[in-house]
């Protein structure tokens, strides 16, 4: 659609060059559906056999004059003003449970990228996530009315993905503490 069309005009930059906050966009979901449209027609492949990849924007290197981009590092993009609620993230960049009594927990920069996947007929990454990760979903907000996405993230430990549901955890996008932020701001060198 015209939203892909206008990818095109995006400048080139390598993965974590620009940091986007997907809580200031009316639409973050188009955004999404557009990055995967896009990926999905550079790459040839057909959309079913994608799957978004979210990491912590530290572990999604960024694509030098010395080093081009990897694959899922092409159609990268890196996000800011995310929360975490029902846990928090550890210094080895890993989410580990956490009482959401404390309220949202602030999340790093994250890096999200679309990589390819095997048909649902067959072994899939997106059946159950691997042993020491969990599947979260992203809502827009704290209401967690509108969920935007699920995403699979490392965790420290060896929690099972319903200790993570008992305790309510889950990713926003947008809080009332971040919404005077940018919608975009260049990464400081």
């Amino acid at each position: 659609g015209l939203l892909a069309q206008g990818l095109h005009g995006l400048p080139q930059e390598p993965a974590g060059a620009l940091a986007l906050w997907l809580g200031a966009l009316r639409s973050p979901g188009a955004l999404l559906t557009a990055t995967q449209q896009w990926a999905a027609h550079k790459r040839g492949w057909p959309l079913e056999h994608l799957v978004l990849q979210v990491r912590f924007a530290s572990q999604c290197p960024a694509a030098t004059a010395h080093r081009p981009p990897a694959d899922d590092e092409e159609h990268a993009f890196t996000t800011t003003g995310m929360v975490l609620e029902g846990g928090l993230v550890t210094a080895q960049q890993k989410l580990s449970l956490h009482p959401p009594s404390s309220g949202p927990n602030p999340l790093p920069a994250l890096c999200f990228s679309w990589r390819h996947a095997a048909p649902a007929n067959g072994p899939s990454a997106t059946t159950s996530p691997a042993e020491n990760a969990v599947r979260l979903p992203i809502y827009i907000d704290a209401t967690r009315q509108s969920i935007l996405t699920t995403v699979v993230m490392p965790t420290e430990g060896t929690a099972l993905e319903a200790a993570w549901a008992q305790a309510g955890a889950a990713m926003m996008i947008w809080t009332p503490e971040n919404q005077r932020q940018t919608v975009a701001t260049p990464k400081s060198k």
